[in-house]
């Protein structure tokens, strides 16, 4: 169960990483925020992806949120580095493993204008 702080947490960092409003640290009232539940991921690469995450947080920490964080892309580049291959439609599976498996972690599902992204957040890294 994530608290307030957390969840205020990782929308603004959402915010910050999607771009889409003159605030960095808000939406504007037109684009739908949501933090998802995290499901476990049963996908073979989630255990590489896993293990690659201590790194990875250290690497995404964005610099107007000062808070880590991973979208979709971020996620596929780091499975080609670790040489996984997961269809562009999993990858979500696995972010939403990864908010299960780590209580610090939320997912933010942001739809702006009819195109959906996914974020996951570590509330607990922040520079």
């Amino acid at each position: 169960m994530s608290t307030k702080n957390q969840r205020r947490t990782a929308i603004t960092a959402a915010a910050a990483y999607f771009g889409l409003s003159k605030s960095p640290t808000s939406f504007p009232r037109s684009v739908r925020v949501s933090v998802l539940d995290g499901k476990p991921c049963r996908l073979g690469a989630f255990e590489a992806l896993d293990g690659r995450l201590k790194e990875a947080w250290r690497d995404n920490i964005g610099p107007l949120s000062r808070t880590a964080r991973l979208g979709e892309r971020d996620v596929a580049a780091i499975l080609k580095e670790l040489g996984q291959t997961v269809p562009p439609e999993r990858i979500p599976d696995l972010m939403l493993g990864i908010a299960d498996a780590h209580p610090s972690v939320l997912a933010v599902e942001v739809e702006h204008q009819g195109v959906v992204r996914l974020i996951v957040v570590n509330t607990a890294m922040s520079a």
